[in-house]
């Protein structure tokens, strides 16, 4: 496998990549573009990073982009106590247990009905 050209800038790169990724920062190519980019200008050095880079970047250092799913990590679990223990206590006493309908996973299924009846 080819090194780097620029071995202080991909480790820069590969750093801030790690710290992003520990927050459950969401990366993809472009932004990683951006950032080397970005790092590259303060370091003063002539480099122009592109999507082959970003592949060979991948490649070089075992990084594997995938789609991350689930909520879990998207809000504060302070404030989702928080809000659970006062809020939603509240917005709950105002309807009873025969009011409520967990609908996330019902398929919805209608008949388009014509706004103009034909004679």
């Amino acid at each position: 496998m080819k090194l780097c050209s620029h071995e202080e800038l991909e480790d820069a790169v590969f750093a801030w990549f790690r710290q992003a990724r520990a927050m459950n920062v969401p990366l993809s190519g472009p932004v990683v573009i951006g950032k080397a980019a970005e790092i590259a200008q303060l370091m003063n050095v002539n480099f122009i990073p592109t999507p082959s880079w970003v592949e060979k970047f991948k490649q070089r250092r075992g990084i594997t982009f995938r789609v991350i799913s689930g909520e879990a990590a998207a809000a504060p679990k302070d404030e989702a106590q928080n809000w659970a223990s006062n809020a939603l206590q509240k917005i709950l006493k105002e309807y009873s247990p025969e009011d409520v309908y967990n609908a996330d996973e019902t398929g919805l299924f209608f008949q388009c009905y014509p706004t103009r009846l034909w004679p």
